[in-house]
């Protein structure tokens, strides 16, 4: 071999594979071509079904690369700018590409001749079909033309098809900022459904989640540029569905802009700006509420109305058989989604409140050994001397159920089943059944719309999403901060 001859017979120190193929024999090869104790490195995409004798025999390395250097598909590096240490990773996918551009500024890496076209990036369609031709180029240049003065003006995606004025003629316009799978799946076929709400625009990072919701969902336009929803005086309601870290910059912009608002849970992720957040919307006299759905539910209000009354304290057990989430879930980022007991843990401490009828006064709580954000026991004392339990456990069967609600209280219990059943027991009141779960979503968009009107008093309020976050809050502090930390 050429590698073989250049080497007086030695072999190459390192081989570097960048070829791809279905012929297991290139790496192979490449194990031929090493001194003893030397390494192989693939960056390409070929088989790996190595021959044990080539690489054993000589003691080889081999690595495979990941491509463009570490970072590469690490979310913390990638996405929120965690860089690492430079003195113990030299080579990160970003400075592999600072020096790239580097040895390209200074000439030394000469790529011009490589470059077969030139398309400014309104011809983007073109060069992509151009890499498909017969006569296919070795390299083609997008421009930019950063060479000019940037447009700053905000780009607006709208429909083809115009909506007719009349069609938004005496609605409630709503403008919606996050288009995640929560919000499309759930809220969005209600607001579309809804004959008093018009869609007016909509927001998002991911601009083909923008031209969709335009195009196929019925929304009147959309923009990757959230200041748009925030400043359009055509719009009444701001909902806020992103993920959680924004709820409260984006409900704070919303309501100083005299906007109604519609967040997501949790309001906020700590309690000092759920305060804040509740002053605010007090003092700018908007309407606030949070997706905190299951007090509207049907059975819920039912089981309201009966525990009306009781005059003696009331004990609650909710129990919450969540599933398991991977570790990776944007929902287990302590920063992005704040882990599961504030993430969705306050869907079930507003739920307690809402029972209970008073306002929590403590908190206490108690979590596996090493899962002391995935799962715990948390109990809240209300001011009225009621008390409820939280168990939420990601660790059980799913076909136990999700959740189940037990009340005792003045010689009645009561049982809430998966809001699909309520039975009641001791009180001369008739449970309910229905056919499918009823969570309260529809409910929970009807009152919101009837307080735009005025005809309705908002049904959670920001006072509550304060309550909910500031129980979550208490309830991790109670917590270890150490996975295996033993009192």
């Amino acid at each position: 071999m050429a590698c073989r001859k250049r080497t007086e017979g030695r072999g190459a120190d390192a081989v570097i594979v960048t070829a791809a193929g279905g012929d297991a024999a290139l790496l192979n090869r490449a194990f031929d071509a090493c001194r003893k104790k030397g390494r192989v490195v693939l960056v390409g995409d070929v088989p790996i079904r190595i021959q044990r004798d080539r690489i054993y025999s000589k003691e080889l390395d081999f690595l495979i690369s990941t491509s463009y250097g570490p970072g590469r598909y690490d979310k913390d590096y990638e996405e929120k700018g965690h860089d690492y240490p430079y003195a113990y990773v030299r080579w990160t996918e970003g400075r592999n590409l600072e020096e790239v551009v580097r040895l390209i500024s200074t000439g030394d890496l000469a790529v011009k001749r490589l470059t077969d076209a030139v398309f400014p990036i309104e011809k983007a369609g073109e060069a992509y079909a151009s890499l498909a031709s017969e006569e296919r180029p070795i390299g083609v240049l997008l421009d930019y033309h950063l060479n000019q003065p940037a447009d700053v003006r905000p780009l607006i995606y709208v429909a083809r098809r115009r909506a007719a004025p009349e069609q938004a003629l005496g609605k409630k316009r709503i403008g919606v900022i996050g288009y995640g799978n929560y919000f499309r799946a759930l809220l969005l076929p209600l607001l579309r459904a809804h004959k008093g709400l018009y869609l007016r625009s909509v927001c998002d990072r991911d601009g083909l989640l923008v031209r969709s919701a335009v195009e196929r969902d019925g929304f009147e336009r959309g923009t990757t540029d959230y200041r748009e929803i925030i400043s359009d005086t055509e719009i009444d309601a701001v909902c806020v569905a992103t993920r959680h870290d924004q709820h409260f910059p984006l409900a704070s912009e919303a309501a100083r802009a005299g906007k109604a608002v519609w967040v997501e849970k949790p309001m906020t992720m700590t309690s000092a700006d759920g305060r804040r957040l509740a002053d605010l919307v007090s003092e700018k006299s908007v309407i606030l509420t949070v997706g905190f759905n299951r007090r509207f539910s049907p059975h819920a209000q039912l089981l309201k109305r009966s525990l009306a009354s009781l005059a003696a304290p009331k004990m609650i057990l909710y129990r919450v058989n969540a599933g398991s989430l991977p570790q990776d879930h944007w929902l287990m980022d302590p920063i992005e989604g704040g882990g599961r007991l504030l993430g969705e843990g306050v869907h079930f401490f507003d739920f307690l409140a809402f029972l209970a009828g008073s306002a929590p006064v403590s908190v206490r709580s108690v979590s596996p050994r090493g899962r002391c954000r995935d799962e715990a026991i948390v109990t809240m004392e209300f001011n009225d001397g009621s008390v409820g339990t939280l168990l939420y456990s990601g660790s059980g069967s799913a076909t136990a159920g999700k959740e189940r609600v037990e009340v005792f209280g003045g010689g009645a219990s009561f049982v809430l089943d998966d809001f699909r059943t309520l039975t009641i027991h001791g009180m001369n009141v008739k449970g309910m059944r229905t056919a499918k779960i009823e969570k309260g979503q529809r409910e929970q968009v009807e009152n919101f719309y009837l307080a735009l009107q005025g005809k309705a008093d908002i049904g959670v309020t920001a006072e509550d999403g304060y309550n909910a976050t500031w129980c979550a809050e208490q309830a991790l502090a109670a917590l270890p901060d150490d996975p295996g930390h033993e009192e």
